[in-house]
């Protein structure tokens, strides 16, 4: 619609978007900030045996096989794995695959840095995780398995993603 402004020096004629247009927008710009974030934030790599860290090096990563399949675990996907975690040489937790570990990733059911690591895995994948105690257990850690400051180190293959949901 127009509107209309007197001045003592005359009109001033303008044009203002329709109601809810800038909402639209601002929803729209947010919406592609989320989608390159999350794009940003999903480690994938075509290289084995290559380190990279994530989380401004609290988390570094290291493929050791890389998935065939076509999906790929993200933000908020639930996922399956077998696993083994350590701390030094001493195993402190494990799954299998006959009995994996499902949970959904970013969503706090574990330690944040396995749920960084494994952003950007593709099923069938197998990555070398390793955590330093800030997105580990902590100061404290997980007495008597995980001592405290712990650095941890996570064997994990990705058996399958789905869509995943998170319960609030």
């Amino acid at each position: 619609g127009q509107w209309r402004i007197s001045l003592a020096g005359g009109d001033r004629r303008g044009s203002m978007p329709l109601p809810g247009t800038l909402r639209k927008r601002k929803r729209a710009k947010a919406a592609e900030t989320r989608e390159a974030a999350a794009k940003k934030s999903c480690v994938s790599s075509e290289e084995v045996d290559v380190e990279r860290e994530v989380a401004g090096g609290l988390v570094r990563i290291r493929d050791t096989a890389i998935g065939d399949g076509s999906r790929v675990a993200r933000h908020k996907s639930s996922v399956e794995i077998a696993y083994k975690a350590f701390v030094g040489d001493r195993t402190i937790d494990r799954a299998t695959r006959k009995e994996p570990y499902g949970f959904v990733v970013g969503s706090g059911e574990v330690v944040q840095g396995l749920s960084l690591g494994i952003k950007g895995m593709r099923v069938g994948g197998r990555r070398e995780i390793v955590a330093s105690h800030a997105v580990g257990y902590g100061v404290k850690g997980r007495p008597p398995k995980v001592p405290p400051r712990a650095t941890i180190r996570f064997e994990v293959e990705l058996l399958d993603v789905g869509a995943g949901f998170v319960v609030e």
